[in-house]
């Protein structure tokens, strides 16, 4: 359908600006960032005002677009409003089509970088064995994005949804994959996007359909309470202390310091405290900033495409509530488009009943 169009070119050029912004080659006049911006935020509207809908729905979406309105304006955070966008914009549109659209765009860039990167090691150094020791040693290698980070979440989605889009994974896929996220490990060092893939790929020798629906379903919350638990009453110095702040990357002193001087925060706050201190837990940016309401729409849309007979989503929901504990990143759907994949299971299927 035309309208459609929309919301491939919205995503397109969310997916651009994201990546692009990141890169340290190609440096995009402040001008073409902002012509970026807009033209997503155009496209998506259009395709929203394009689509039909119940009279119940619609409202939903209007008191929803408010709070995310608001949301934005508190908290200065853009990209949490284009997910909200993009998920309220995903009627009709197939996401296995987009996810390969997504795969192929972030694929170009991704490998891009990796091959400028290699080339221009190789010739400025003339030394492959500097970039083995020095990785060996812990060196992190940024393949020509500004964080070391980027580049690992980024081949991290590449391959989960290449597995995802998949109808008969075999072992050799599983192995290959290992490999691939291997590799990126030794260079960039990025543990959460290599930790979290070993989960996925361990989930996979579940095949109780049953008890992975139960584990999707209430990951989210386990993962809430976890975090709660941690900022309330960990003590510093303490034994769990010390095994969560390795785990987080040695940034827990910061969540519990936020929360402790922010409390829980119910509706969405200024965005003074995120500045103040490092928070990569989801979860906690939620109790200091983002507001309980995000959260428990988060839960809410887990809970609401979930789905028993789909296991091959309700892996993707562990794992990625699992990452989210680690890192927000992943809401952005720039990054990841694991919300569309909820969203679409929710959304679309709703429109077969109404």
């Amino acid at each position: 359908m035309k309208k459609n169009v929309f919301f491939y070119i919205a995503y397109i050029l969310n997916l651009l600006y994201i990546i692009l912004y990141r890169s340290m080659i190609i440096n995009l006049p402040i001008e073409v960032n902002r012509f970026l911006v807009l033209f997503t935020y155009v496209s998506f509207i259009i395709k929203l005002l394009l689509d039909k809908y119940s009279y119940k729905r619609l409202l939903i979406y209007i008191l929803l677009s408010l709070f995310f309105l608001y949301f934005y304006i508190s908290t200065g955070t853009q990209y949490v409003f284009v997910a909200y966008l993009a998920i309220i914009c995903i009627k009709d549109i197939n996401i296995k089509r987009l996810l390969k659209i997504d795969i192929f765009i972030r694929s170009f860039l991704l490998l891009s970088h990796f091959f400028l990167f290699g080339i221009d090691y190789l010739f400025a150094f003339s030394n492959i064995e500097n970039l083995i020791s020095s990785s060996v040693k812990g060196t992190q290698y940024y393949l020509y994005f500004s964080n070391a980070n980027i580049a690992s979440e980024m081949f991290f989605s590449i391959v989960i949804y290449i597995l995802y889009l998949k109808n008969n994974v075999k072992i050799k896929d599983y192995i290959i994959s290992f490999c691939i996220m291997t590799l990126i490990f030794y260079l960039t060092r990025s543990r959460t996007s290599y930790i979290v893939f070993i989960i996925y790929i361990l989930l996979n020798i579940i095949k109780n359909k049953k008890l992975l629906f139960y584990i999707a379903r209430y990951s989210s919350i386990l993962m809430s309470i976890i975090s709660l638990y941690i900022v309330k009453f960990v003590t510093t110095n303490s034994v769990l202390y010390n095994l969560y702040n390795s785990l987080l990357s040695n940034r827990l002193l910061y969540s519990i310091l936020a929360f402790k001087n922010n409390g829980l925060r119910i509706i969405p706050y200024s965005n003074q405290v995120l500045k103040k201190f490092i928070i990569d837990n989801f979860y906690v940016r939620c109790f200091v900033c983002y507001g309980l309401i995000v959260l428990l729409l988060y839960i809410f849309l887990n809970f609401l495409a979930i789905n028993r007979n789909k296991p091959k989503e309700n892996r993707l929901t562990i794992s990625m509530n699992i990452y989210l504990f680690f890192e927000q990143v992943i809401t952005n759907i720039g990054y990841n488009p694991f919300l569309l994949i909820l969203a679409n299971n929710v959304i679309n299927r709703g429109d077969k009943n109404e």
